[in-house]
């Protein structure tokens, strides 16, 4: 009688590993085959202990010393999420333990477990439909959302928010509807009881990990406010940018997608066209918007942080007022007081800081020293400044001008505001208060964003801008640059279209080509230079720029900047050879990071 044939399986820890060693291969016990399939949660004898993994490929293997998976769960991973799983790892070069853990970090006790039955394959995927509709006001997308909801006749909805803040005007929407919220994963039981019931609610409302959970009928995926970098810049690798998945993910489940938002993300918007999307406006027009020519300003001889027009503002009685900077306490940069000309680092291109008295600017990203230059580069005048332009500094001197008024400070270290604040100085943590409503708006320094090596500046002004729009029944645009095509389209969506893809197109930035950067970390500047010269002579033949050296809080980089129309196989190759000894992040949010 021949022999049965053995069965093994690749499974993948729940345990954080370095990238080469998250797969393993255990042999699947005849008491539990009937009960593990591609996807499932299973225990397995892992170094000293036994650990939770996931099971990923199923295959008879002639490694037959292989150690036995302890316990099957009965339950684990659809195969569309498996799908996804191998999708990610392949597009962010990344390790499948890596896109798992973004899925589900960890599992419960065993005991809180409900086995359910999954799909043994996942369908073909069909293209998705795609529409982006532009929001004028919360109440905007709150009727989109209701419209959506309503006219869904079967399957599930899944509502995606950049943050939890969006939670009341999502329910508000939604009236009489009991929809299934995803909680964070740091909650590790509350999030994977919701992951379990997330498989049959009808309307599910999470965070970008919402996207990842075992739906079985997802039919509609509608993204809050699309435009948001938390949709850019996840605070853990991989660092997911929406553009990168959300058609991908909508094509396998054959869901409709619906993007809504204040201002266009233009890689959704690129991504969209591909598919034949529609862009559209939604809801009446926008508060009134100034922009203020701080250069003139400086010209009739007012060097204060706030224009003539604004003081004015300031000292209308019973009004509301916010005062937006998205630099926190007393950070002084250099600047020209008569064109805004800021003084950057040479090897970064960010803001260099003047920390304490003296002639010297530091940059804080990779450490460089520089004296403050004598004259502006720009425009050869001699009135460079380093002044505190933060959020406190604002506010003191706010409070100058309306000694008798209370001024408010509303940030990441200050994050409570008085329910009877009418003057309130914020960075962009405000925006976590979705309902809360002002006079008038104004952006004290619109240029800052724009003086970062970020290639989404213009993007992201742009939107912040237009969400002062949405609760401001007036906002005013302080800038040293009206020309710039960002203020200059304020009122038209499609010219800022047009202007910000000619200026990406231009520059080879994505969608028309791709930046990547690969980094080396060492906790010892010394050590360094190993893992630089490693990483300088890996990626010679693609010609990078770099390796620029950056300096963090509690560790030292090498990086290289990659910029390419499209991944070749041949870049690939060397890319997939580098992903187990550095980080590699396609289209950063911010160049400098990692």
């Amino acid at each position: 009688m021949p022999m049965a044939t053995a069965r093994f399986a690749a499974v993948v820890p729940l345990r954080k590993l370095p990238p080469n060693r998250s797969r393993f291969t255990y042999r699947i016990p005849d008491e539990l085959a009937v009960n593990i399939i591609v996807g499932s949660f299973v225990r397995i004898p892992f170094m000293r202990s036994i650990v939770d993994g996931v099971v990923l490929d199923i295959a008879a293997d002639p490694y037959m010393e292989a150690k036995d998976i302890a316990h099957a769960y009965g339950t684990g991973l659809t195969a569309m999420q498996v799908a996804l799983v191998k999708h990610l790892a392949q597009q962010y070069y990344q390790s499948p333990a890596t896109i798992i853990h973004s899925f589900i970090a960890a599992l419960p006790r065993r005991g809180e477990i409900v086995a359910v039955q999954h799909a043994a394959a996942a369908p073909a995927p069909t293209p998705a439909s795609y529409e982006y509709c532009i929001a004028h006001r919360v109440r905007d997308i709150q009727d989109i959302i209701r419209e959506k909801i309503a006219a869904q006749s079967s399957g599930q909805t899944a509502v995606i928010i950049p943050e939890y803040a969006w939670l009341p005007s999502i329910k508000e929407a939604l009236q009489q509807q009991q929809p299934l919220i995803i909680p964070p994963k740091t909650g590790r039981r509350e999030f994977f009881q919701a992951w379990q019931r997330s498989s049959t609610a009808a309307v599910v409302i999470g965070g970008m990990h919402a996207l990842f959970l075992p739906y079985s009928q997802l039919r509609q995926i509608i993204i809050v406010e699309a435009e948001h970098q938390g949709f850019k810049k996840a605070e853990q690798n991989p660092r997911y940018h929406l553009a990168d998945f959300i058609l991908d993910v909508a094509a396998r489940y054959g869901a409709h997608l619906t993007l809504t938002g204040f201002s266009p993300d233009i890689r959704l918007v690129a991504a969209g066209r591909t598919v034949g999307s529609t862009l559209s406006e939604r809801g009446r027009a926008a508060a009134p918007l100034s922009v203020v020519d701080m250069q003139e300003e400086r010209r009739a001889g007012s060097y204060h942080p706030l224009s003539h027009v604004v003081q004015e503002v300031l000292q209308r009685k019973k009004q509301r007022i916010l005062f937006l900077s998205n630099r926190r306490g007393d950070a002084r940069i250099t600047r020209c007081a008569d064109c805004g000309f800021v003084v950057k680092c040479d090897r970064c291109d960010r803001p260099l800081v003047q920390l304490q008295r003296g002639n010297q600017l530091d940059c804080l990203a990779c450490g460089t020293h520089a004296s403050v230059p004598t004259q502006c580069p720009q425009c050869k005048g001699v009135t460079l400044q380093s002044r505190g332009n933060g959020i406190a500094a604002i506010a003191r001197s706010i409070q100058k001008l309306i000694p008798d008024r209370a001024v408010s400070i509303y940030s990441r270290d200050a994050d409570t505001l008085p329910t009877d604040a009418a003057v309130v100085v914020a960075t962009n943590k405000i925006f976590s208060l979705p309902h809360l409503q002002f006079d008038v708006a104004v952006v004290v320094n619109a240029d800052d964003e724009l003086q970062l090596p970020n290639l989404y500046a213009a993007e992201q002004t742009r939107s912040h801008i237009m969400k002062l729009r949405s609760r401001a029944n007036e906002v005013f645009v302080q800038t040293y640059s009206p020309s710039q095509y960002c203020f200059q389209t304020l009122d038209s969506t499609k010219d800022f279209l047009a202007a910000e893809l000619a200026w990406r197109k231009r520059l080879g930035y994505p969608p028309f080509g791709m930046l990547i950067t690969v980094t080396v970390k060492t906790t010892h500047q010394a050590a360094l230079a190993e893992p630089r010269a490693r990483l300088q002579q890996h990626f010679a033949n693609v010609h990078p720029y770099g390796p620029f050296t950056l300096v963090k809080a509690r560790h030292y980089e090498a990086q290289i900047v990659i910029k390419v129309p499209t991944i070749t196989p041949e870049l690939d190759a060397v890319l997939r050879c580098a992903y187990t000894w550095s980080h590699i992040e396609i289209n950063p949010y911010e160049l400098g990071t990692a």
